[in-house]
């Protein structure tokens, strides 16, 4: 029955959109209750996953899940198995032979409505078990919709002068114009909009948003439908309105501050139709803060620390833009790599053990890989250089550079020294061990009758051979 057996067992998710406003309602009233939060919670999950054109997301692995669902692999199986009897999701499994770990598809499933739930005799018993009969009436009454007399109400609403004062001018011609030729969102019976606009190339400005580094959890129904927004009122095409969403978005918390960027929005100034037609230059405004931000940065930067260059602040801006699995991801990308599930754990392990910033994480992971150029973020070094910068109270990427820089002409000095030392130990005078008086007379007596030193020797060797014969003689007798 269960077809997941390894946390590196990768998946794909199928799904057509996000759930409407009673299809959510009808998963945690109706559903919720057979299946369980933690079969709900992996469903909305595998829903929330980026998809492309063809409605698929990207490979991942199973540990991928660990951080966003509570247990192990054996919990995401038992929901797997929850939301598949339900019929909220079907599974395929990939039918090549030899693979060790072989993909499963999860084609997702939306919930049925209230009547249709009601039809199913399976799924209305076993809500009727789980909550009872009292209970499972009172949620039927929730969907039903009251009878109201018109009769019995009469109109207090105020009229739109009674409120706002007229303005001067008049923008409704300008609206129309803008408007033609446009097919905008319209409120439809059917569930939501899903498809992109066809003056504007959703993937290309994603491809965009991707490649500065931003975290793909932003990306929700939400964050399409306000860029879609933006696009059809205030006219910004891909490239605009991408260095617009960075200049509003935080990396720390992976999220987009709407507010202001509807505001910023707002201001761009509308080209008159004649100038539209006339000439295709595109206002550039939108990239001037943006610009004068960063070079703000850069100059505080290099008056804290003069020390560091050009390329090493370009790092130190890049690191508090981009998130540490970010960097990971770009720089095993770059070394024709991919981030393995262990390494994206120990990331979250960093993140959990350190009062490190996010932006000195994400030097640390460009440190261990580039600058001392591991092959991978290894889970003993990455823990021991974050405790020291920890201690050393670094935070920020251009104190940990500074740190870096100081450390290392603490070594050259310690080198220079050891290198001084070393030429005087060599040249010192080997010193003679003194002779006694009868050793250097014996010698020089050698060197004046060197015949009678050999004759010496040529006795001492007839006194050993006559000692073995003697020896030998004995051991016969």
């Amino acid at each position: 029955m269960s077809e997941l057996t390894s946390p590196l067992q990768p998946f794909i998710v199928r799904q057509s959109g996000v759930l409407s406003e009673l299809e959510q309602r009808s998963l945690f009233q109706l559903y919720q209750p057979i299946i369980g939060h933690r079969a709900v919670n992996l469903y909305l999950l595998l829903l929330q996953q980026p998809v492309n054109e063809q409605k698929l997301s990207q490979r991942k692995v199973h540990s991928y899940l660990f951080p966003y669902i509570e247990g192990a692999l054996g919990t995401i199986d038992e929901a797997r198995l929850k939301l598949e009897a339900v019929g909220l999701l079907q599974t395929y499994k990939e039918a090549r032979t030899g693979v060790v770990h072989p993909t499963l598809l999860y084609d997702m499933q939306y919930p049925l409505l209230l009547h249709d739930f009601v039809e199913n005799a399976y799924l209305c018993n076993a809500l009727i078990n789980q909550l009872g009969d009292l209970q499972f009436f009172e949620i039927l009454k929730q969907w039903e919709i009251p009878d109201i007399e018109a009769a019995e109400f009469e109109e207090v609403s105020v009229s739109f002068e009674t409120i706002f004062s007229k303005s001067n001018t008049d923008y409704y011609s300008q609206i129309d114009e803008m408007l033609k030729g446009r097919t905008v969102q319209q409120h439809s019976t059917n569930g939501p909009q899903r498809q992109a606009s066809e003056h504007f190339d959703y993937a290309f400005f994603l491809r965009k948003l991707m490649a500065a580094h931003m975290d793909h959890s932003v990306f929700d129904y939400r964050f399409k439908q306000e860029m879609l927004a933006l696009h059809t009122i205030y006219n910004y095409d891909e490239n605009e309105l991408a260095v617009l969403v960075l200049k509003h978005y935080h990396a720390k918390d992976t999220q987009i501050d709407y507010d202001q960027l509807r505001i910023e929005a707002a201001t761009k100034p509308q080209p008159s139709p004649v100038a539209t037609e006339s000439t295709n230059v595109k206002p550039v405004h939108t990239q001037e803060a943006p610009i004068k931000e960063e070079a703000d940065k850069r100059s505080a930067i290099q008056q804290a620390f003069p020390s560091l260059q050009d390329k090493e602040i370009e790092i130190v801006l890049l690191c508090e833009r981009v998130t540490p699995l970010a960097m990971l991801t770009q720089i095993k990308r770059d070394k024709n790599g991919f981030v393995s599930a262990q390494e994206q754990m120990y990331i979250q392990n960093i993140a959990q053990l350190t009062s490190l910033p996010q932006s000195v994480q994400s030097f640390l992971v460009f440190y261990l890989l580039m600058i001392r150029n591991r092959t991978d973020f290894q889970k003993g070094e990455s823990e021991r250089v974050a405790n020291e910068w920890q201690q050393q109270h670094l935070d920020s990427p251009a104190k940990v550079l500074n740190y870096i820089h100081q450390q290392a002409k603490v070594k050259q000095m310690r080198q220079k020294n050891t290198a001084k030392k070393q030429p005087y130990r060599t040249q010192q005078p080997k010193q003679k061990e003194p002779q006694p008086y009868w050793m250097k007379q014996q010698v020089a007596t050698e060197k004046q009758n060197p015949k009678t030193s050999e004759t010496t020797k040529s006795e001492a060797q007839l006194r050993n051979q006559l000692g073995q014969l003697f020896n030998e003689g004995g051991s016969e007798q």
